[in-house]
């Protein structure tokens, strides 16, 4: 073996050498019921290049619903498009075929054959398209993934473009099969959850002609794949629908492809303005998060986008020069809504032990606070330091100092890194002052502004304070209705 030029690809801790003189094609096919994929792969001595100078395979049809009782069996795999290979990696590919019948004619469920010859007559027209491919999770039991077992989840809202380990399921599948189809070289350009617990949705384009259908098929192979690696299974709902005149059938094709009659289609219509720029420590690389501003379809600010109104303030008093500083307590919740760290049925010991600890028996979640405290620190955020609270599961992290409306900024993205920490470890967050379990003698949690402008912190600053404290309290109720989503009422529970 040491005579040969090997490449170590290793998978699930076992190290596979490959002779780098051999070459791997694995060829892809939809199966007789016209939605399943089938694949099988062979060694090649060398990469034949263009997809006309693979060689043709064969498969015996009678096994995919492709042969009928009594027929020859043999089926014909033509290659049609070639892409590279995440899976075995180096120079290896997945070959998207045709299959042809033992007359070499295309089969009952070969579409692609017929695309073509359309494509081929109005290749003239320079056709683009675009798709946009959603999908649902099950466990190995078919059961939705994220779905409680007896019952059915919350109703919709909470998991459209969400976080959190109570509202996503399935997202490091989702990651891996992006990063798969960018290596694929697909022409992938989003991704985001969906209206239903374990619901997402990719969108592919712009494509060329025959190349959106190819690459399709190609991209929910690729998801079939990941998705055998976490132990769930994909499936699909396609919405097809004939619309010789799209205006004449705009609303019946809407109810079709939206089986919401439409009011899914209305989050496309909310226009995302890129407010700040991050950089990913999830993806990591170039990648970067993008906090960002919601505007209606109007192009003004979405009643809950408050960062415009405090941009306008900010720009006001700019010239003061404003610091300000953050504490956010949070509260680490499992799967099943109960504080992480509390017995079952009943409470914790009485505060006191908790606060600042170390032990076993006194601290719950480290791991996560100290992924999220180096996910802020890679995204660039001035977070400068953590603690553990009072509670069992509670903990508090600082920012600051930020400049304007640079603090709002962070806060928000330094809440998103930490429900994105929590998911991968299985639980989930809460900002809430009170959880129901919680009440009583257990302290809440908050998150607690520090401000000061640049007259403030000079000498004398002492009596600027003593200036502002009157203007402060006469907005008081204002300030905390802004504050606090819900006018006040979190604030009360405090």
């Amino acid at each position: 073996m040491t005579n040969f030029d090997v490449k170590a690809i290793l998978h699930s801790e076992l190290a596979v050498y490959f002779v780098a003189m051999y070459f791997l094609a694995t060829y892809i096919w939809v199966d007789g019921t016209g939605e399943n994929l089938r694949e099988k792969t062979r060694t090649l001595e060398n990469d034949p290049g263009a997809p006309e100078n693979y060689p043709r395979w064969s498969f015996d049809g009678s096994s995919t619903y492709q042969a009928l009782k009594g027929e020859d069996s043999d089926m014909i795999l033509k290659p049609a498009a070639v892409y590279p290979d995440p899976f075995f990696g180096g120079n290896h590919k997945l070959v998207l075929c045709e299959v042809l019948d033992p007359h070499e004619k295309p089969a009952k469920t070969n579409h692609r054959a017929k695309c073509k010859e359309v494509m081929d007559k109005i290749d003239h027209t320079n056709p683009w398209f675009g798709m946009e491919q959603e999908y649902l999770f099950l466990d190995r039991d078919g059961h939705p993934l994220g779905w409680p077992k007896f019952g059915f989840p919350k109703p919709q809202g909470p998991y459209y473009c969400a976080v959190g380990g109570d509202r996503i399921f399935g997202r490091e599948i989702v990651n891996t099969h992006y990063r798969a189809s960018i290596y694929a070289g697909l022409a992938i350009f989003g991704i985001n959850s969906e209206v239903t617990p374990g619901q997402w949705e990719y969108q592919l384009g712009q494509c060329r002609g025959i190349e959106m259908g190819d690459q399709m098929w190609m991209s929910r192979y690729l998801l079939h794949r990941v998705a055998e690696q976490f132990g769930v299974t994909v499936t699909f709902h396609p919405k097809p629908a004939a619309m010789p005149k799209l205006e004449a059938t705009h609303k019946e094709c809407i109810r079709v492809y939206d089986p919401h009659d439409g009011e899914d289609n209305k989050h496309r219509y909310t226009s995302r303005i890129p407010a700040a720029v991050y950089p990913d420590p999830f993806f990591g690389g170039n990648h970067k998060l993008v906090l960002c501003e919601v505007l209606d379809p109007h192009e003004k600010p979405a009643k809950t986008n408050h960062r415009a109104k405090c941009k306008e303030v900010m720009d006001k008093i700019d010239h003061t020069n404003p610091w300000f500083g953050m504490e956010q307590e949070y509260l680490f919740l499992d799967r099943d809504g109960h504080p992480l760290g509390w017995p079952k049925f009943g409470f914790p010991k009485p505060q006191g032990p908790y606060y600042c600890a170390v032990g076993g028996d006194r601290i719950f979640g480290r791991e996560i606070v100290n992924t999220h405290y180096r996910a802020s620190i890679y995204a660039g955020l001035a977070i400068f330091g953590i603690n553990s609270e009072v509670t069992p599961g509670q903990w508090e992290y600082q920012l600051g100092q930020c400049r304007g409306i640079e603090m709002g900024d962070q806060m928000w993205m330094s809440r998103y890194l930490l429900h994105r920490v929590a998911e991968q470890f299985g639980v989930t967050v809460t900002f809430h002052p009170k959880p129901a379990i919680t009440k009583g003698n257990w302290n809440g949690a908050g998150c607690r502004c520090n401000f000061s402008t640049e007259e403030m912190r000079g000498e004398g600053g002492t009596a600027a304070i003593e200036a502002a404290m009157p203007k402060l309290e006469a907005t008081h109720k204002e300030c905390i209705r802004v504050y606090d989503p819900y006018d006040g009422e979190d604030k009360k529970h405090r």
